[in-house]
Formats: C-alpha cells, structure tokens, sequence
C-alpha cells in the first residue's frame, strides 16, 4: 500500500500524517486543500471529508452499505430526503450518534 502511494503528496499537492502507533490500530490521514475561494473569506464553509476504512470488520462495514438500507420509504420522497435519512441510520447503527 505505501509503496503505490509513495509520490502520493506530490501527485495531489498535499500532506500524509498517520495518527496512533504504526504497530497497533491507527489512521492514516492526507491532506489536501484546494478549494477555490472566493475573496469574501465569510463563505468560507465547502470542505470534503473522505475516510477509507482498510481491513475493518465486515460486519461492521455492512452497516455503511446504501444497499442494506430501503433506498426510498415513499414515491415522494426525493433522492436528497432518503440520502439524509439513510445516512442518519448509518450514523446510528455505527454507533456515532452522539
């Protein structure tokens, strides 16, 4: 894995940190800002938070499957409303609710 990603900061312009020892449960986390902003810093708000989860327990990686939720409840309900709602379940079911 590391090997592929070796030039990975040169490639997107960024920083790779690994939180926690390397010899026990850690994550690895990169960095990479590139937002286009506007000159008015007070709209400031767009960020993206992309996690990867490598060797997690599959059980526990079903719970963030869209497939094991009922993709729409009601004919009216629109796809942002059931994305909401099942991203809520699987906020709930993983346990990350509070």
């Amino acid at each position: 894995y590391l090997y592929s990603h070796r030039n990975l900061c040169e490639r997107l312009n960024g920083n790779g940190y690994t939180l926690g020892p390397v010899t026990s449960d850690h994550w690895f986390v990169f960095v990479a800002d590139h937002t286009k902003r506007q000159a008015d810093e007070d709209n400031d708000t767009d960020r993206v938070l992309n996690i990867m989860m490598f060797d997690i327990d599959e059980d526990v990686a079903q719970k963030f499957y869209y497939d094991q939720y009922t993709p729409k409840l009601h004919a009216d309900e629109t796809d942002e409303e059931a994305t909401r709602r099942i991203s809520t379940e699987q906020t709930k079911q993983a346990g990350i609710d509070a």
